[in-house]
């Protein structure tokens, strides 16, 4: 049981880190979008 809610923690944890750098990446985008027009 610790080991299985161990790999969900660590698969959450690598989820959660490629979902904020693709939203800063899509931020920085828009903003610079922005910034052009």
């Amino acid at each position: 049981m610790g080991i299985v809610m161990y790999d969900v923690t660590a698969i959450l944890g690598i989820n959660g880190v490629l979902y904020l750098t693709l939203v800063k990446h899509v931020w920085a985008q828009n903003l610079s979008l922005l910034n052009t027009s």
